[in-house]
């Protein structure tokens, strides 16, 4: 919600103010917003560079991408005044409260990984660490105290980098374990309160396991992850609802280089889109729900310009990526594709300060509205930050600090939810012990 100034007469602004004394009452009470049409434009903005990224095509290379004057100062303009529109509609606290710690002191090892927060519609559920289990209600009370969900053996048995989905009765989960220094992908199904439905069971093999995303269909899980083995390989595991397996997990692509952490998954209602990071570039594919490439890896970006791993969601009509960059123009960048590779880059940030690097972004769409988290600001002074854009990719607010601390250099994976009236973000942070922090806050 961005906040319009105008020099009209005070007669004229009346109707203005109705709508924001609305928007606050719907703000405080929690009423859900209307849905609008989310068909991306093909064009998303005249500033931004098109990018055509089919094999046969030569994708944009971001590293030249300038940012206007005209851009800059718009972008400048826009932060004040989503700044007072935050505060007003959101009330004053929204974003200067303190953000909840939600995980006791703990050895680093077990929290310096990648969770997830998912909001099944009455509460969230934080699974992080090795797969244990937090619920925390729509004010970030925390429910009931924390279930290890799947049991760890002894030393030498290791979980990591949990991922999970919430299908509308249950959540979906898949992690890596490594015991005695053999490595698998394991996936299992969990009831509301953390309990069993299916599983544990292996989905496969991963020797130098890399990255892994879970994709729930609307009926069924679908399970992708990297491996190195004799080469680099994407695989896919097949579930069906209940938690059985259907078939053996199967190769994707054979001999492709992917970086540490980058793969990204998104369901489209038909099939699945992959976006993974090679060096300073961004890949994507299409499969089906059988494993069935659609087309060959098309290349999103070419610049030195991607820096760490890519977050992936369709908006209705297309997939949405977002990266973070640095070399010529530092910030966050996003690029709408459809299935046939055509995209077209824009900018979330405009260009960031010398010497801040951008990393981690993660993202979601609410129907309306892209909302992105990442961590950024100087190595001495790093921050959790926000922006939001509509369905055009034009940006409605950037660069909104909301984390709790920004003297701290430990702070890494941002993770965002959306409640349907407000964001949820969470992210690990070291404050004399690592832990996981949660926030809330209106857009």
């Amino acid at each position: 919600m961005m906040a319009h100034r105008s020099a009209a007469p005070m007669n004229k602004l009346i109707p203005t103010i109705v709508a924001l004394a609305l928007l606050l009452l719907s703000c405080a009470t929690g009423d859900e917003k209307v849905s609008a049409d989310t068909s991306a434009p093909d064009t998303l903005s005249d500033l931004t560079s098109e990018s055509d990224v089919s094999p046969d095509q030569e994708p944009v290379d971001t590293a030249q991408l300038e940012l206007p004057e005209e851009f800059v100062e718009v972008a400048e303009e826009v932060d004040a005044e989503t700044s007072d529109a935050m505060s007003s509609l959101c009330g004053a606290s929204s974003l200067s409260e303190q953000a909840h710690r939600v995980t006791a002191s703990a050895n680093g090892t077990q929290y310096a990984q990648r969770a997830n927060v998912v909001w099944n519609g009455e509460e969230f559920a934080v699974f992080h660490g090795a797969v244990q289990m937090r619920r925390f209600g729509p004010t970030l009370t925390e429910l009931g105290s924390m279930v290890q969900v799947v049991t760890q053996g002894g030393l030498t048995d290791y979980l990591y980098s949990v991922d999970a989905v919430w299908t509308g009765q249950e959540y979906g989960l898949a992690w890596f374990r490594q015991v005695d220094g053999v490595q698998r992908v394991e996936f299992a199904t969990v009831s509301t309160t953390g309990q069993l439905l299916s599983g544990p069971v292996e989905v496969g093999p991963a020797m130098g396991f890399r990255d892994l995303e879970l994709v729930w269909t609307g009926s069924e899980y679908r399970v992708i992850w990297v491996q190195e083995g004799a080469e680099v390989e994407m695989w896919m595991g097949f579930f069906d609802g209940a938690g059985g397996e259907l078939r053996p997990a199967a190769s994707l692509q054979r001999g492709v280089a992917v970086d540490t952490d980058s793969l990204a998954a998104a369901w489209s209602g038909e099939n699945i889109g992959l976006t993974w990071q090679v060096g300073s570039s961004l890949h994507f594919l299409e499969v089906d729900t059988d494993g069935l490439r659609l087309n060959a890896p098309m290349t999103l970006t070419t610049a030195a310009l991607a820096t760490s791993r890519p977050a992936t969601t369709w908006t209705g009509s297309r997939y949405l990526t977002v990266w973070a960059g640095v070399a010529a123009a530092p910030g966050i960048f996003g690029v709408m594709a459809d299935s046939s590779g055509k995209g077209t880059v824009f900018a979330l940030t405009d260009r960031l300060a010398d010497g801040d690097t951008p990393r981690d972004p993660e993202l979601w769409w609410t129907g309306e509205e892209l909302g992105v988290v990442w961590v950024g600001g100087l190595a001495t002074a790093r921050e959790v930050f926000f922006a939001f854009a509509d369905a055009t990719g034009a940006v409605l607010a950037g660069s909104t600090a909301i984390s709790a601390n920004p003297s701290t250099r430990e702070l890494y994976y941002p993770v965002v939810s959306w409640t349907g009236t407000r964001y949820v973000a969470a992210w690990i942070q070291y404050e004399e012990a690592w832990g996981w922090f949660m926030k809330g806050f209106c857009p």
